[in-house]
C-alpha cells in the first residue's frame, strides 16, 4: 500500500505542483505544440538543479508527481497536456529526466482522440494506461 506521502505530498510539494500547473496552463494556450515541446525540453534541462534521486526512489517521486498533477489540475481546469508538462517540470527540479509524449487513437465513434502523458528513461508511463491504444506522434 502506498504511503501517505506518496499520495498526498508535503504542503510545499503541493504548492509547487499547483504553480507548475498554472504556468503550464498559460503556456499551452499561447504556444503551438512544437513550441511547447522545444520550450519544455529546454526549461526541464534548466530546472534540473543537479539534484539526484536514486533509481529505486524515482518511481515513487513520479507516482507522487502524477497524483499531485491529477489533483491540482481539477482546480485550474487543466487538461492532460498541462498535467504532463507540469509533471515534467516538477520532476526536473528533483533531478529526473522525463519526456512529454503526445499520441492519438481512433475513438469509439471513429473520431481522433489526442492525449499527452509522461515517460521516464526506463520506459515507465505516467498519466496514461499502458494499454490505452494511443499511437505516439511526438515526444520531447
Amino acid at each position: 500500500m502506498a504511503s501517505d506521502h506518496t499520495t498526498r505530498g508535503t504542503v510545499s510539494e503541493n504548492i509547487e505542483m499547483l504553480l507548475w500547473l498554472g504556468a503550464a496552463y498559460l503556456f499551452t494556450r499561447k504556444l503551438t505544440p512544437e513550441q511547447i515541446t522545444l520550450w519544455s525540453a529546454r526549461s526541464a534541462a534548466w530546472l534540473n538543479n543537479g539534484g539526484s534521486i536514486s533509481s529505486s526512489s524515482a518511481p515513487d517521486v513520479c507516482d507522487l508527481a502524477a497524483c499531485l498533477a491529477l489533483r491540482w489540475s481539477r482546480v485550474i481546469h487543466g487538461d492532460c497536456y498541462d498535467r504532463a508538462v507540469a509533471m515534467r517540470w516538477w520532476c526536473a527540479r528533483r533531478g529526473l529526466d522525463l519526456q512529454v509524449v503526445l499520441g492519438i487513437r481512433r475513438g469509439a465513434r471513429g473520431d481522433v482522440e489526442g492525449h499527452a502523458w509522461v515517460e521516464d528513461m526506463q520506459g515507465e508511463l505516467y498519466l496514461v494506461q499502458q494499454d490505452a491504444g494511443y499511437q505516439e506522434v511526438t515526444r520531447g
